[in-house]
């Protein structure tokens, strides 16, 4: 056998594990909504994604694909077929390798920053007893995913226009994360483990639903999706 069809095959096997890789790594991303909201099973879901994905080829072509073999790469400054393989070859074990890596390390795959939620926060600083600060002068609403998904099917309904969907909240950060405390049944460590934080700039990304509210449909606030959240999961921390 050749060194070129060598490389060849390895270039497909490897293709072929990047395929796989990739799709573990995005599958939860295009997946997720439908399966939590139960719109359809895990296994469903996973079928329609890989058959849209099958179509999409066929039937959106691959202007991507010829823009990064053509436009951003000369593949003319490669004398031989070997050369280019041996291209296609590295340019896939890197990204094999960055799937890997990020997933066993929990690293953002896109230069995102990736922030711990409300519980998630407090739970690990509870677990650790290690101390957690949040800030006073920042409030936004906590809407309980679940009370989204209800609402959705009224709001399809809804007359044209621009609609604030989620819950209302009049507290501030470290005010909620108190809440989640006590949700916990952790009140007792609130002093030692919730501390006040100041931020330079001050943040408001609270919504009003008035607009909703006047068409019948009403969330609850941010204070009892919080609550509703905990009770439907059991959420508590063990403290040994």
């Amino acid at each position: 056998m050749t060194s070129l069809a060598i490389l060849m095959i390895l270039v497909i096997v490897l293709a072929l594990a990047f395929d796989f890789l990739n799709g573990f790594h995005d599958a939860a991303n295009s997946i997720a909504t439908v399966v939590v909201a139960k719109t359809l099973t895990p296994l469903q879901a996973v079928i329609l994604a890989g058959l849209a994905n099958f179509i999409g080829y066929f039937t959106f072509g691959h202007a991507i694909a010829k823009m990064v073999s053509s436009g951003i790469i000369n593949l003319d400054i490669l004398p031989t077929p070997e050369s280019k393989l041996l291209l296609l070859l590295g340019a896939l074990l890197g990204a094999i390798l960055w799937n890997i890596i990020t997933w066993l390390f929990g690293l953002p795959e896109r230069n995102k920053k990736i922030n711990s939620n409300l519980v998630w926060s407090i739970a690990k600083s509870i677990m650790k007893n290690q101390p957690v600060s949040f800030p006073v002068n920042d409030y936004r609403g906590v809407t309980y995913v679940y009370e989204l998904i209800e609402k959705m099917e009224g709001m399809f309904h809804l007359p044209g226009g621009i609609y604030n969907a989620g819950s209302e909240n009049d507290l501030n950060v470290y005010e909620l994360a108190k809440i989640v405390f006590k949700a916990m049944g952790l009140e007792n460590r609130i002093e030692p483990l919730l501390l006040k934080e100041f931020r330079d700039k001050p943040r408001d990304l609270r919504i009003s639903n008035q607009k909703l509210k006047a068409n019948g449909i009403a969330f609850s606030s941010s204070e009892a999706a919080i609550n509703k959240c905990m009770a439907d999961f059991s959420f508590s921390v063990k403290l040994y």
